[in-house]
C-alpha cells in the first residue's frame, strides 16, 4: 500500500501525542523536561545550482512542513552544562511536503520527506518575557520522491531514500503565560546522502516557522559542580587523523572509488568548551586518475590544504567545522577552497574517530572516517 499525505499526516500527530504524553511521565521524574513545541514552516527551496536548473532566482518550489519538538534542559551535571550557560539540547522530527515543478518541460518531483535530528539549544538574548536562540542540529531524513532515471530524471538534487540533514536555526520566545509560549524562527535545512549515490546536488530548505510550546515545570533543578571536581584540560594539543572515504566519479556514476585523507591539527583550548584548530590536511583521490572514458591518467592527485577551524567540546563528543585552502593541488579539478565538518568522538584520552563531509562552495566531495590520536 503507498502512503499518502492522508495516511501519514494521523500517523504523524498520534506518535506526537504519544510522545507528549511520554515525555511528560518521564519530565516528572527527571525535572529535565524544558518544551514541548508543535511548528508549522512555510518556505523555500533554495535555488544555490542555478547552472543546473536554467532557473534565476532564489527559489525553486515552495515548501510546507510540521514540526514536533521536544527540548530538555541541562542541569549542570557535566562540566560544559554550567561553561554554556546551561543549554537546551533537543530531538526534533519534521515531515515536509514540496511542490512539484516543471523544470525544462520535465515535471521534477520531491514527495513528502521526514528529518530526525538532535540539535543543541544556545541561548543569545535572556529576559523576562522573550529569548532569543541559535540552534544547530544534525541527524537523517530523506524524500519519497528521488532521481530515476525514466520517471524523475529532472530531480539531480537527491538519489537516496536516506541522507544526512544538517540544521541552523535562529528563534525568538514570547512568553504568554507560566506554561505557554510562542515561537517564531527561521530555518535553514540542509540534505546530502555525501556523495555516496549520484546525482546529488543537495537539497537546501529555507523557511519561516511560527509555533507554540508547553513548558511542564517553571523550575528546573541545577547542579553546581565545584571547581575541584571539574575535569583538568589541556590547553595545547597535536591531533593526527587518517580517514578513509568512498566517491562517485561523475554524477551518474556506478562506480566507487576510495579517497583517503591524512591531517596533523594543533588545537588551542580558549575555554573549556572550546578549541581553536589550525593544521594542515593531505588528500589523495582515486577517481581523479578516472578520465571520461574510464581510462587511468598520470596525473599527480595528491592535495595539500591549510586548515583553520573550531571545535565545540561537549564532554567526549566534538562538533568540528572549518575551511581550508589547497596549496598544492595539480588536478585543479575542484575549487581552490574547502570546507570540512563533523562530528568526533573521544574513547579515552588519547585515541579519538570522527565522521566529517568534506565539500567545496556547498558541493559535496565526500563523506570521510577517521581514526586519530591526540597528543598530549
Amino acid at each position: 500500500m503507498k502512503l499518502s499525505t492522508r495516511h501519514i499526516l494521523p500517523l504523524y500527530i498520534f506518535f506526537f501525542l504519544y510522545f507528549f504524553y511520554s515525555a511528560s511521565i518521564f519530565g516528572q521524574q527527571t525535572r529535565t523536561l524544558h518544551y514541548i513545541g508543535l511548528k508549522y514552516h512555510h518556505g523555500i527551496l533554495i535555488n544555490h545550482t542555478p547552472k543546473r536548473t536554467n532557473i534565476e532566482g532564489l527559489a525553486l518550489s515552495p515548501l510546507d512542513a510540521l514540526e514536533a519538538d521536544f527540548q530538555f534542559k541541562t542541569n549542570g551535571r557535566k562540566a560544559w552544562h554550567q561553561s554554556l550557560g546551561y543549554p537546551v539540547w533537543g530531538i526534533t522530527s519534521r515531515f515536509y511536503g514540496i511542490h512539484d515543478k516543471v523544470f525544462n518541460d520535465t515535471l521534477t518531483q520531491w514527495g513528502k520527506g521526514v528529518a530526525l535530528l538532535a540539535y543543541l539549544n544556545a541561548r543569545i538574548i535572556h529576559a523576562k518575557w522573550v529569548e532569543v536562540s541559535l540552534r544547530i542540529g544534525t541527524g537523517i531524513g530523506g524524500f519519497t520522491k528521488n532521481y530515476d532515471a525514466e520517471s524523475n530524471p529532472t530531480n539531480l538534487f537527491l538519489s537516496a531514500p536516506v541522507n544526512g540533514s544538517m540544521n541552523a536555526a535562529i528563534e525568538t520566545v514570547f512568553k504568554l503565560s507560566t506554561h505557554w509560549y510562542l515561537n517564531a524562527g527561521l530555518t535553514f535545512a540542509h540534505f546530502s546522502n555525501g556523495r555516496l549515490k549520484m546525482p546529488n546536488l543537495g537539497v537546501n530548505l529555507l523557511s519561516p516557522s511560527l509555533g507554540v510550546y508547553y513548558k511542564p515545570f517553571v523550575n528546573l533543578e541545577k547542579v553546581l559542580i565545584p571547581d575541584s571536581l571539574r575535569p583538568v584540560y589541556k590547553k595545547h594539543n597535536l591531533i593526527l587523523t587518517f580517514g578513509v572515504g568512498a566517491k562517485l566519479l561523475s554524477d551518474l556514476g556506478t562506480k566507487y572509488y576510495p579517497a583517503y585523507a591524512l591531517s596533523l591539527h594543533y588545537g588551542y583550548n580558549v575555554a573549556r568548551v572550546s578549541r581553536i584548530l589550525i593544521g594542515v590536511d593531505g588528500f589523495m583521490d582515486k577517481s581523479l586518475l578516472v578520465t571520461d572514458e574510464d581510462g587511468v591518467n598520470g596525473a599527480d592527485i595528491r592535495r595539500l590544504g591549510l586548515f583553520a577551524g573550531h571545535e565545540l567540546l561537549l564532554d567526549k563528543l566534538g562538533v568540528v567545522l572549518g575551511a581550508g585552502r589547497y596549496v598544492y593541488d595539480k588536478t585543479k579539478h575542484d575549487a581552490n577552497v574547502y570546507i570540512k565538518g563533523g562530528l568526533r568522538y573521544h574513547f579515552c584520552k588519547h585515541i579519538l574517530v570522527g565522521m566529517y563531509l568534506k565539500t567545496h562552495y556547498g558541493q559535496a566531495d565526500c563523506l570521510e572516517w577517521t581514526l586519530g590520536a591526540k597528543i598530549p
